[in-house]
């Protein structure tokens, strides 16, 4: 066989292969062209439509219509959606591509945002251009994109009202605390009169702080299974009492079994509390509230998509309701509807923030002149519940401590009403402003005679945990409280549940830290006690075999 017959062959078995795949290519192309997630079509020289893929004749084809490029006017500025099409058409048989952003409302009312294409091109050398527009769904992408800045956006406001609410309970904490001093001291009942309405204020002042911290937080601390119903109970006796409305509750769930969540019993009280103050204010304290308490199986994607147990608790008012223009914003930070100095715009933003937090959720309705219903829900505790024992019974102070006591605060504000408490308290007391001077200080003899210490978390340079580390030694016996206004960067209940150490939230009061100190003194009187009821014990049932213990 010549080497010309042998190259012809191999020719032809080319071509075969090139022409079987350009064949292949061809069809993928023409059913991604066809059948394609994106809308894709040909128009002629005259704006006439060529060919359509599916997406487009399903989408697009329907909303132009109404409309065609041969009656739209070049000279004028595009302004509806089907003229900003025509436009991006002509630009782009005049050879240049063009690209646009086109928002459409369906026949549904959903409203779908297009990234428009048009790219010209020749289907020979001697026809004029035609335009291949590609139309690509990006609502999706879009909704993500809003969802991130506002993420970002609440994430940020939760950075900045974390470092105002730490700077006000500072404040707050020398306000309350000396107050509460002053007033034992006030000989008049002038001004004892007063010193408690200072007081007063200052705690009004302390739920403000509480609820920028709960902005801030994105879980709840010290979770425990709790009984909602309690709660529930609780805070519409409270709100029945201090706002006097008529409060009725609805319950179609056993009322002798427990609602078991798992959660933060102050958090949730406070969740139903803003709900329910929202109502009383909407209704301006005359009206009627109604609790609705039921069952329901809701899927929770983030979890499982099988539905899981939930209590749904249903709280309307007899107000005149929520207009529908208001009601996509009432979960936004200091978004408010009252009149100025009636409301912080918080209350319900902080109540969302306790929902997402616990697993559930809150949606708002209204009917207007028929008020307004606010629905929570939230899981249900699958296990066993086990409740949390009565707290800790705090005597009031008999007698004075007595012996030598630290403070460690950079707050001076702070760092004067602590020694304060514990000079009152009998402590012989020592102040610090940092970390570093009070470790300089820490001598030997220091260490023999300091028996307590109070010590701010948050603090430049070392701060408060980093001290109680280096405090806590083998065999040392300081009692340390931990003092904090909130819990960014450590897990204030792993660090109460270190040997000797408190855990004390800012605003606290004079009360507060005068009954945790007497709590440490009486918990370590009785350890001591034990120890030696247990030594004795040990030592009557084997006298002769010491080794043995």
């Amino acid at each position: 066989m010549s080497i010309d017959r042998v190259n012809e062959e191999f020719l032809v078995i080319e071509n075969k292969r090139l022409g079987d795949q350009n064949l292949a290519q061809t069809a993928m192309l023409d059913a991604l062209v066809r059948h394609g997630a994106f809308a894709c079509a040909e128009f002629d020289a005259n704006g006439a439509l060529v060919t359509q893929n599916l997406a487009y004749q399903e989408r697009i084809t329907p909303l132009l219509r109404h409309s065609n490029f041969r009656n739209y006017d070049r000279s004028c500025t595009p302004v509806d959606t089907a003229e900003k099409f025509w436009y991006g058409l002509a630009s782009a048989l005049e050879g240049s591509i063009h690209a646009r952003i086109l928002d459409w409302t369906a026949n549904d009312g959903e409203t779908i945002t297009y990234k428009a294409r048009f790219i010209p091109f020749k289907p020979s050398v001697a026809e004029s251009n035609h335009v291949m527009v590609c139309l690509t769904d990006i609502t999706e992408a879009l909704d993500s994109r809003q969802q991130l800045i506002e993420a970002k956006h609440l994430q940020a406001i939760g950075l900045l009202a974390s470092g105002v609410a730490h700077e006000y309970n500072n404040i707050l904490t020398g306000v309350i605390a000396m107050s509460e001093l002053a007033l034992r001291e006030a000989v008049t009942d002038a001004q004892r009169s007063h010193l408690e309405i200072v007081v007063q204020a200052a705690k009004r002042c302390t739920d403000l702080s509480g609820k920028l911290l709960a902005i801030s937080r994105s879980t709840p601390s010290q979770n425990e299974p709790l009984d909602l119903r309690e709660i529930i109970h609780e805070t519409s006796r409270l709100v029945r009492h201090s706002r006097g409305v008529h409060l009725e509750l609805l319950e179609s769930v056993n009322s002798s079994a427990h609602i078991v969540v798992v959660g933060n019993r102050n958090e949730l009280a406070t969740l139903l509390l803003n709900l329910m103050i929202n109502a009383c204010d909407a209704m301006e304290n005359r009206g009627t509230i109604s609790l609705r308490i039921d069952y329901a199986q809701i899927v929770q994607p983030a979890v499982s998509l099988e539905p899981t147990p939930h209590v749904v608790v249903q709280i309307s008012d007899t107000g005149p309701g929520i207009p529908e223009e208001v009601i996509p914003h009432i979960f936004e930070p200091f978004f408010t509807t009252k009149r100025l100095g009636k409301g912080s715009g918080l209350g319900l933003t902080t109540a969302k923030a306790i929902a997402t937090a616990h697993g559930g959720n809150i949606e708002a309705k209204s009917v207007l002149s028929s008020g307004a219903i606010f629905e929570l829900t939230l899981p249900i505790f699958a296990g066993a519940p086990t409740f949390s024992p009565s707290p800790f019974p705090i005597p009031y102070p008999s007698a004075k401590q007595s012996g030598h006591a630290a403070v460690i605060d950079d707050d001076p504000i702070v760092l004067a009403t602590s020694a304060n408490i514990l000079h009152d308290l009998g402590y012989q007391v020592a102040t610090y402003a940092s970390a570093e001077k009070f470790l300089e200080d820490y001598t030997s003899t220091a260490q023999a005679t300091i028996k307590l210490a109070v010590i701010d978390i948050r603090m430049p340079g070392m701060d408060g945990v980093q001290l109680c580390r280096r405090l806590l030694t083998r065999g040392s016996t300081l009692k340390i409280i931990l003092v904090t206004g909130h819990t960014e960067k450590y897990d204030t209940a792993k660090l109460g549940q270190l040997h000797n150490v408190s855990i004390l939230m800012k605003p606290f009061s004079l009360t507060a830290l005068q009954n945790l100190i007497i709590e440490i003194e009486t918990q370590a009187a009785l350890k001591s006690d034990e120890r030696t009821d247990s030594y004795q014990w040990l030592a009557a049932v084997s006298p002769r075999n010491p080794g043995h213990l």
